[in-house]
C-alpha cells in the first residue's frame, strides 16, 4: 500500500512538472509580439524592458553609461525565439500582393511591409522573413487563429486608389473671400476695394471617423500596452471600472483633433488623436491627454488590427538614426501612442493637464531615406531651476518649475526614460522604460516661458534637396507680424532641439509679445514639392514649374483664428487658409511673407454641433464657444484630366482633417483649390503678388520701409481678421443670437426690472418696519398690569 502511494505521489509531480512546462511554453508564445513584453535575458531585472527590433546589426558599444552599470543587456537587439519557426506556415501563400489596400478586408487581421523593403536573404519570402524575425507571430495571440491573416505589399506606388476615392465624393461648389498682400499702404477701405479677391471651389460632404464605443478601445490598451496602462491608470484606477458597470465611459473619455497623413510606402492613411480623459464627466475639464494612432486604407475604413513593419532606431545608442543600420520596428494599430510625459496623479490643479496636447502630424524624410510620420504637441514638463547642496553633499535642496512646451514625437522611433520631460525621473520604472522618441523645441538664447503653444510645422523642399532628407524644421511662430523658426531635425543633443529665428517681420519686438488671434492650425504644405513629385506623372507641370522664379518657395495651410464675443456665443473658432511665399537676396537672407489669407471659411454643408449637448439649438450660447478647428491637412494630390480631345488639365483634391465642438474627428475633400489660388495669381493687379513669373530680386540691403511697401506688412492679415469677425457677427443672427443694440436694451431693461425689485424691496421692509408694535410699549403695559396686580 506505501508502494503505491509512493506511486501516486511521484506520478503526481512529474504531471505538475510536465503542466508547468507546458504552461511556460504557451505563456511565452502567446506573449512575444508586445512592445513592452519581450523576452528578456536571465539577468535583466524587472525594470528593464527590451526593445521591440528585429535587426541583429546593432552595437551597443555607445549605451548610456549609467544605464550599461545598472544592466547590461544582450548585445543583439533582436527577440529571442521561443520554439523553431513551424516551416509549414511558412509559405508564399500567407503572401499577397495587392493595388489598393482596400483590396483586403479591413476587419481582418494583417501585417503591411513598405513597398521599398529590401532586407530579405537570398530566396527568402516575406513571410520567413517575418516568422524568423518576430517570433513566429503568425501565431500570436493578438491575431485570432479562426481569423483570415495575411502579409501584403502593394505591387506598386500609385496614387489612384485615393484619386478614385475622393474624385468618387458628392461635391458642392463654396466661395470665400481672400486677402492678397498690400504692396503700398493705402487707407481703411483698402480691403474691399483693392486686396480682396473671391476664391470658389468644390467641398465634399463631411465624413465623421468618430467612434463612441469606448470599452474595446480601454480594454485593448490594457492588454496590448500593460506597462503604459499601469503607468497612467492611477488616474482613473478607482473610477473606470464603475463607469464600465455604469455604462457611462463615453461620458468620460473623448477623442478629438484628428491629424493624418497619407503613407505611400503602405498605401493607407496614418492618423493620430486626442483622447481626454475627465473624472468629472466635463469635456473641458480633463485631467489627462493621451495620443491614439489609427491607420485607415485608401477609403477611408479603419483597418482593424493592423501591423506595420517600419523603419525604427535603437534606443540604446543615442537616438539618433545611423544610416548604415537597418533597424525595423512592429507596431500594431489601433493603440495608444506610449508617449512619455510628466504627470503626477496626486497634484491635479486647475489648468495644468498632463500629456500630449494638441497633436499635430506631418511628414519628414529621415537621413535613411525614409519618409516618416512625425507629432508635434505641446505637454506640461517638471524642470529644475535650482538645486543647492546641504549636508555634505548627502542633502540636496531642489526649487522645481512647471512649464508648457512644445514637443517633437516620432512615432516609429524609441527612446528609454523621460528625462527630457520630467528633470527628476527618479521612478526605476519610468527610467528603463521604452517610450516613443522625442525631443523638446527650444528657442536659442531667449530665456524660457511658461507656456508655448500653437507653432505651425513645415518642412524645406529646397533644403531637402541640398541634403536629401530633412535636416531641419521650420515653424510659424507668430502670424501677424510675421516670425519664422528654424529647428534641428536632425543632430539632436540631450533631447534639445535648437531653434533660431529664421525671419522676423519686426525684428525689435519683444520675443514673448502675446501672438494674436491668428494660431496654430494644421501643417503647412509645400507646394514646391507637390509640384515636383507629380511632375514625372503630369507632363504639363515641368512648364509650370519652370515659370518659378528661382529660390521662390510657396506653403499652403489653414490656420485657425479665436474671436472672443465677436457677435456668436463666448467665442469662435474658424479655418483661415493662408499661403506663404519665401524669397531670398543675393546674401542668401530670407524673406517670408503670408501672400494669401482668407477670412472664416463657413463650410456650409459641415454641421455645427453646440458644445453642451443638452442643449442642442444653444448654438451660440453666451458661455460656451462655437468651434470648428482645422487640424491637419491628410492628403493634397493631383490628377490629369480631359477637358477635351486636344487638351488635358489638372485637377486637385485636398483632404482637410477638423474636430466641431471639440467632440468630433471629422475629414472633408476639398477639390479645385490649387487651380484657383494659381487663376487668382494670374488675375492679380498686383505684380508683386505673383506666385510665379517674373519677380523683382530683393537686394543685400533694403530699408525697413521697402519691406512693409514691397508687402512685407500685416495689412491682409488686419483685412482677414476684420472680415472673420464680421461674418462671427452675421453668423450669430442666423442662429439665434441677439444683435448688440438688442443686447443693450436687454439689458438695461433686466437692470431697470432689478432696480424695480430692489425698491419695492425696500419699500416693503419700511412697511413692515412701521406696522411692527414697539417693544417700549410692551414694557410698560406689562408693568401697569404688574402694578395694579399688586394693588390688589
Amino acid at each position: 500500500m506505501f508502494r503505491d502511494l509512493k506511486k501516486s505521489v511521484v506520478a503526481l509531480l512529474f504531471c505538475c512538472s510536465v503542466w508547468l512546462v507546458i504552461s511556460t511554453h504557451l505563456y511565452l508564445s502567446n506573449n512575444t509580439h508586445d512592445i513592452f513584453e519581450l523576452v528578456r535575458a536571465s539577468y535583466i531585472d524587472k525594470f528593464y524592458t527590451k526593445a521591440p527590433f528585429l535587426h541583429t546589426h546593432v552595437s551597443n558599444e555607445e549605451h548610456d553609461p549609467n544605464l550599461i552599470h545598472h544592466h547590461k543587456p544582450d548585445p543583439v537587439v533582436k527577440p529571442a525565439s521561443s520554439k523553431e519557426p513551424d516551416k509549414e506556415k511558412v509559405q508564399d501563400s500567407w503572401v499577397i500582393n495587392v493595388d489598393r489596400i482596400s483590396e483586403y478586408n479591413h476587419e481582418e487581421s494583417c501585417v503591411i511591409f513598405p513597398y521599398h523593403f529590401n532586407d530579405l536573404k537570398e530566396k527568402q519570402t516575406l513571410a520567413e522573413y517575418y516568422q524568423e524575425n518576430f517570433n513566429t507571430a503568425i501565431e500570436a495571440s493578438h491575431f485570432d487563429k479562426n481569423t483570415k491573416f495575411r502579409i501584403i505589399q502593394l505591387n506598386s506606388l500609385t496614387d489612384e486608389p485615393k484619386q478614385d476615392y475622393v474624385d468618387s465624393s458628392k461635391y458642392q461648389k463654396d466661395e470665400f473671400k481672400i486677402f492678397q498682400l498690400s504692396p503700398l499702404i493705402y487707407n481703411d477701405q483698402q480691403c474691399e476695394s483693392h486686396l480682396q479677391q473671391k476664391l470658389q471651389v468644390e467641398i465634399s460632404q463631411s465624413k465623421s471617423l468618430t467612434f463612441d464605443d469606448w470599452l474595446p478601445i480601454i480594454n485593448r490598451f490594457k492588454e496590448e500596452n500593460p506597462h503604459y496602462y499601469e503607468e497612467l491608470e492611477p488616474f482613473w484606477k478607482d473610477d473606470i471600472e464603475e463607469q464600465i458597470k455604469s455604462g457611462v465611459l463615453n461620458k468620460h473619455w473623448h477623442r478629438l483633433a484628428g491629424s493624418s497623413v497619407w503613407l505611400t510606402e503602405y498605401g493607407v492613411h496614418f492618423m493620430i488623436s486626442r483622447v481626454l480623459y475627465t473624472p468629472s464627466g466635463i469635456r473641458d475639464k480633463p485631467i489627462i491627454s493621451l495620443t491614439y494612432a489609427q491607420v485607415f486604407n485608401d477609403k477611408w475604413e479603419e483597418m482593424k488590427n493592423v501591423e506595420l513593419i517600419s523603419p525604427s532606431n535603437n534606443p540604446d545608442v543615442g537616438n539618433e538614426l545611423v544610416k548604415e543600420e537597418k533597424i525595423y520596428s512592429s507596431m500594431i494599430y489601433p493603440t495608444f501612442l506610449p508617449i512619455p510625459s510628466y504627470h503626477d496623479y496626486n497634484i491635479t490643479t486647475p489648468n495644468k493637464y498632463y500629456g500630449p496636447e494638441d497633436p499635430r502630424l506631418l511628414l519628414i524624410k529621415n537621413p535613411k531615406g525614409y519618409e516618416e510620420p512625425l507629432i508635434i504637441f505641446n505637454a506640461y514638463q517638471r524642470k529644475i531651476v535650482e538645486s543647492v547642496n546641504i549636508d555634505h553633499d548627502k542633502h540636496m535642496n531642489i526649487t522645481f518649475d512647471y512649464y508648457r512646451s512644445i514637443f517633437m514625437c516620432w512615432p516609429w522611433q524609441f527612446q528609454r526614460g523621460k528625462e527630457i520631460v520630467d528633470d527628476l525621473n527618479i521612478n526605476q520604472n519610468y527610467k528603463y522604460q521604452i517610450y516613443n522618441r522625442i525631443a523638446e523645441l527650444v528657442r536659442d538664447n531667449i530665456p524660457k516661458v511658461k507656456n508655448q503653444k500653437n507653432w505651425t510645422p513645415m518642412i524645406s523642399y529646397e533644403d531637402r534637396k541640398v541634403s536629401n532628407y530633412d535636416e531641419s524644421i521650420y515653424f510659424i511662430y507668430r502670424w501677424s507680424n510675421l516670425e519664422v523658426f528654424k529647428c534641428q531635425l536632425s543632430n539632436i543633443i540631450n533631447g534639445l532641439s535648437i531653434c533660431k529665428y529664421d525671419y522676423r517681420l519686426e525684428p525689435n519686438n519683444n520675443e514673448n509679445d502675446g501672438v494674436g488671434p491668428l494660431r496654430g492650425g494644421t501643417q503647412m504644405v509645400n507646394i514646391n514639392q507637390l509640384l515636383y513629385e507629380y511632375s514625372n506623372k503630369i507632363t504639363e507641370l515641368s512648364t509650370f514649374i519652370s515659370k518659378l522664379p528661382t529660390g521662390r518657395e510657396l506653403w499652403l495651410g489653414f490656420a485657425r483664428a479665436h474671436l472672443k464675443n465677436c457677435g456668436c456665443g463666448k467665442s469662435i473658432y474658424r479655418p483661415n487658409l493662408v499661403l506663404i511665399t519665401k524669397d531670398s537676396n543675393p546674401k542668401g537672407e530670407k524673406y517670408y511673407k503670408i501672400s494669401h489669407i482668407s477670412s472664416f471659411l463657413g463650410l456650409s454643408n459641415v454641421p455645427i454641433l453646440p458644445w453642451d449637448p443638452a442643449n442642442p439649438k444653444m448654438i451660440c450660447g453666451e458661455q460656451y464657444p462655437n468651434a470648428l478647428i482645422p487640424n491637419g491637412i491628410s492628403d493634397w494630390n493631383l490628377k490629369e484630366v480631359a477637358i477635351n480631345d486636344d487638351i488635358k488639365g489638372i485637377q486637385d483634391y485636398l483632404t482637410l482633417s477638423f474636430s466641431v465642438s471639440d467632440s468630433t474627428v471629422d475629414i472633408i475633400h476639398i477639390k479645385g483649390l490649387l487651380n484657383e489660388i494659381f487663376r487668382l495669381d494670374y488675375n492679380t493687379d498686383i505684380k508683386t503678388n505673383r506666385l510665379i513669373g517674373d519677380i523683382d530680386i530683393i537686394k543685400d540691403d533694403v530699408s525697413h520701409n521697402w519691406m512693409k511697401n514691397n508687402g512685407f506688412n500685416n495689412i491682409n492679415v488686419d483685412c482677414a481678421i476684420r472680415e472673420s469677425k464680421n461674418f462671427c457677427y452675421h453668423y450669430g443672427l442666423q442662429n439665434g443670437e441677439k444683435t448688440k443694440e438688442e443686447k443693450e436694451k436687454e439689458k438695461a431693461k433686466q437692470k431697470e426690472e432689478k432696480e424695480k425689485q430692489e425698491k419695492e424691496k425696500q419699500e416693503k421692509e419700511k412697511q413692515n418696519q412701521e406696522q411692527k408694535p414697539d417693544p417700549n410699549a410692551k414694557v410698560e403695559a406689562k408693568v401697569e398690569e404688574d402694578a395694579s396686580e399688586s394693588k390688589y
